[in-house]
């Protein structure tokens, strides 16, 4: 987080304070832009002094989980505090006569010392139920007190060492697992629409097959009969209680709240305080989580850190000239599925392995079979292989549109319902188009004649 990210943080967090200070229910606050380079903050205590932050900044801090922030097609922006939000605003930023250096030391040393007193008031208390107050007892520690103790037991709790338990809290012995809760903001505006794809309670493996792997791999996303082929950061929290008994917490909490309220039961699991943000430990800022091939299903994903792949989907005829040339002209990996092995898969268990990881999907619709419509026999036309059809939907639902090329036969019936799909007839420059199409999605490619 750099100044600007501070400054913007600490305007909004003075400006909800006082409002909130006066008695009033948290405000949304709004970005508008009258046009050119001025824009405005619309909200009942900013003040028009301040600088104003771009939409940039205020994007920013929500993929920081500082703001909550509802899509706009343009650069207007609303958007509230979350609680991490509020306390990093009021986190202090120096002004005193220590160095960072010391005041870090002095910090590191007092949590330390905070952290054994509590471990061993859990050793103590073993499997007996205990409350905030009796933490609070039992530390002696100064301005240990009942905010603290609360504070404290929410961090063991996102960390799996303590559950709530009938009014209070109860040390974990049966070494109960984790669940994780998946938040992934889409990235059209398109598919904004629709809001966020919120996925809840599910195990370490899923969250690595299903969100971790497509996002390394630049693949869309799907889940809940929704595919997203663009997408930001997925958000990760984990937690060691069910989704539904912590959103029934939650919602008992706010009765006594000022929190402002929340659309729907996965945005609250995202707003609560003991969730803990794992998204770093899974997807890091710079190096992507090497995920383990062995908490994948076997085929299923494509290895980090190898080779992209591009996976050729063809008919009859000139797929092993157009799969050599893919090679040379790449020096990616080309899958064609009846060269992989079976290991005891159905047809559609080995496509769907294969298919799994590419990255790109080239198709080569050839004049395999004919067909007409019911009223016109007379007419037959020439028409690729219907599973050639099929898996060019597939790879149009999976990894998107603008990762497919169809190649054709000049004198084939192209399918009528995939707008969008890139359709190169093999003839002329085709290659040229090709690698054009390649080099746009990412891919290191050789020209014809180059």
């Amino acid at each position: 987080m750099d100044s600007r990210h501070e400054d913007a943080l600490r305007r909004i967090r003075q400006a909800d304070k006082a409002w909130s200070d006066d008695g009033h229910e948290p405000e949304l606050f709004r970005l508008h832009h009258r046009g050119g380079m001025e824009s405005h903050i619309d909200h009942p205590r900013w003040d028009r002094a301040w600088a104003v932050p771009s939409e940039h900044t205020i994007d920013d801090l929500e993929e920081m989980g500082y703001l909550r922030v509802e899509p706009h097609f343009d650069k207007r922006r609303s958007f509230v505090l979350t609680p991490d939000g509020r306390r990093k605003a009021e986190e202090p930023t120096g002004g005193s006569s220590y160095t960072d250096a010391e005041r870090q030391e002095y910090a590191k040393k007092a949590d330390a010392e905070l952290a054994l007193a509590i471990e061993t008031f859990f050793g103590q208390v073993g499997n007996e139920t205990f409350t905030a107050d009796d933490l609070a007892a039992a530390v002696p520690m100064p301005k240990f007190e009942i905010t603290a103790a609360v504070h404290w037991l929410r961090l063991a709790h996102a960390e799996g060492k303590v559950s709530p338990a009938g009014g209070g809290w109860r040390v974990n012995v049966d070494g109960s697992g984790p669940t994780f809760h998946v938040r992934v903001v889409p990235a059209k505006a398109r598919d904004q629409l629709s809001g966020p794809i919120y996925a809840l309670d599910l195990t370490e493996a899923e969250v690595l097959e299903k969100f971790v792997a497509p996002y390394q791999e630049r693949l869309a996303l799907s889940w809940d009969d929704r595919t997203l082929s663009s997408y930001r950061k997925p958000k990760i929290g984990r937690l060691y209680e069910s989704g539904a008994e912590t959103v029934a917490r939650i919602r008992e909490s706010l009765k006594h709240s000022t929190m402002v309220h929340v659309p729907n039961q996965a945005e609250e699991l995202f707003f609560d305080k003991t969730v803990q943000d794992v998204t770093e430990q899974y997807i890091g800022p710079d190096e992507p989580l090497k995920v383990d091939p062995e908490l994948a299903p076997t085929g299923r994903l494509a290895r980090p850190g190898g080779k992209k792949k591009i996976f050729l989907v063809h008919g009859h005829s000139r797929k092993d000239e157009l799969a050599r040339f893919l090679e040379r002209s790449t020096g990616v990996d080309v899958t064609i599925l009846e060269e992989q092995p079976g290991r005891g898969r159905t047809i559609i268990e080995k496509f769907e392995g294969e298919a799994g990881g590419a990255a790109f999907a080239v198709v080569l619709l050839t004049a395999d079979d004919v067909g007409a419509a019911m009223d016109e026999q007379a007419n037959l036309r020439p028409r690729a292989r219907q599973n050639v059809v099929l898996e060019l939907g597939y790879f149009v639902g999976r990894i998107g549109r603008e990762n497919v090329v169809a190649l054709h036969d000049p004198e084939v019936e192209l399918p009528s319902d995939y707008t969008g799909v890139e359709y190169v007839p093999l003839d002329g420059d085709w290659k040229h188009k090709l690698m054009t199409e390649l080099g746009a999605a990412g891919f290191d490619v050789k020209h014809p004649g180059s």
